[in-house]
């Protein structure tokens, strides 16, 4: 399985969860596309591995603490702003061959908002969640089980611990392996 980890940034070519490195390996046809989400203040969506937008837009601000309205002020060096999850699946959901895996930061404070979403655009088949968060993970299971979860930890004791492992309830992703395709042609976007 090939999965794109916050798209391909090819040795910081492209910035991170932006289009352009998603339309990248969507190009390459890879399986996954794996997108951490955050939560705005207004309680949008937003795809991001950092609660901070200061490594991936160069300023000091909480994506928690601003509105989405604000967030989308600031550049990426892709030229981009912060992305929703709705404009993500917006812009690929016509694409069948796109999947996502999905990874809400924190407890699973937004699952609904995020199984919400994947309903909405029809994308239960074209959707895996993987939470460090055995709570998210939870709640992810009790609001969409028919949608396949992935329980990561950085060791395999960690995943011991796990009670839900234990009982067979996730999937175990121990190493989860990311591989970028490349190929010369792009997403028409």
């Amino acid at each position: 399985m090939n999965i794109a980890h916050r798209g391909d940034n090819e040795q910081g070519k492209y910035a991170e969860h932006s289009f352009a490195a998603y339309d990248r390996v969507v190009c390459a046809q890879v399986d996954y596309l794996e997108l951490d989400l955050q939560e705005s203040a207004d309680h949008v969506l937003v795809v991001s591995h950092d609660n901070n937008l200061s490594r991936v837009f160069g300023v000091d601000q909480s994506i928690e603490e601003n509105t989405f309205k604000k967030l989308t002020n600031y550049r990426n060096q892709s030229g981009e702003s912060i992305h929703s999850l709705e404009e993500v699946f917006q812009r690929y959901q016509n694409n069948p061959q796109v999947k996502f895996m999905l990874e809400p930061k924190g407890n699973g404070e937004n699952a609904k908002r995020i199984v919400k979403l994947v309903n909405k655009y029809h994308l239960q088949k074209r959707v895996l969640f993987e939470s460090f968060s055995d709570s998210a993970l939870s709640k992810l299971a009790r609001l969409a089980p028919e949608i396949p979860r992935t329980q990561l930890a950085g060791s395999y004791k960690a995943i011991g611990r796990s009670q839900d492992f234990a009982a067979s309830f996730y999937l175990v992703a121990l190493p989860i392996i990311y591989v970028i395709k490349t190929r010369n042609t792009c997403y028409g976007a």
